[in-house]
């Protein structure tokens, strides 16, 4: 249906245009004013703090751009995708199973996402 695919392309557009940082990281949430729609901040709720990267939404991120190409077709989404994966990847330790922030490092003895 193609007024189901343009909602998606508007959706994956916005979604690339204010969660995406410019060094591939990723927001949880962003907030848009209610009366005018225009952008406030992004934020999370479940990352470490509003500046880090909680790892299972970048992958929710990696995921979500690579599955709106498959459905859309649009070029510019699994750069994107390649783009949030490489940001996740050179932030794994060692064993490859990534902390529940990508801030933290072995030193900081914290918890382990596998999800």
């Amino acid at each position: 249906n193609q007024q189901w695919r343009e909602a998606a392309r508007r959706h994956l557009a916005q979604a690339a245009r204010y969660l995406v940082r410019e060094d591939a990281s990723t927001f949880h949430t962003f907030y848009m004013d209610v009366h005018n729609g225009q952008p406030l901040r992004g934020d999370t709720h479940q990352g470490f703090s509003n500046s880090s990267c909680w790892s299972r939404g970048q992958a929710w991120g990696i995921y979500g751009f690579a599955l709106g190409y498959a459905h859309t077709g649009d070029a510019w989404q699994p750069e994107l995708s390649r783009r949030l994966a490489h940001y996740f990847l050179n932030r794994l330790p060692d064993d490859f199973i990534c902390y529940w922030d990508l801030i933290f490092t072995a030193e900081d003895n914290q918890y382990r996402d596998t999800s």
